[in-house]
């Protein structure tokens, strides 16, 4: 299989794509622990703590997503110039 730096450009779009997809499902988790906030009873409290270690979780995946997309871009841009030089050719 050959590597093609349109490949990697479609890698590094999928990735930022999950990135803000994790951090979206984050978000919407906090936001719905913040809404049980009135909750009292036990078993809430149980899961508002369970939702708040879900939501802490997406951090490290989205933080090495982030930081991989740029070494993708500059692996492409590699590519692209790898491409354009004739070796042995005249």
């Amino acid at each position: 299989m050959q590597a093609s730096a349109e490949t990697i450009r479609e890698m590094e779009h999928d990735m930022v794509a999950t990135a803000r997809k994790l951090d979206q499902i984050s978000e919407r988790t906090l936001a719905a622990v913040h809404s049980m906030s009135d909750w009292d009873d036990s078993h809430a409290l149980e899961l508002a703590e369970t939702m708040k270690r879900v939501a802490k979780l997406t951090a490290q995946p989205v933080e090495q997503l982030q930081r991989t997309a740029p070494r993708l871009e500059e692996l492409a841009r590699l590519l692209d110039e790898y491409e354009g030089i004739s070796i042995g050719r005249r």
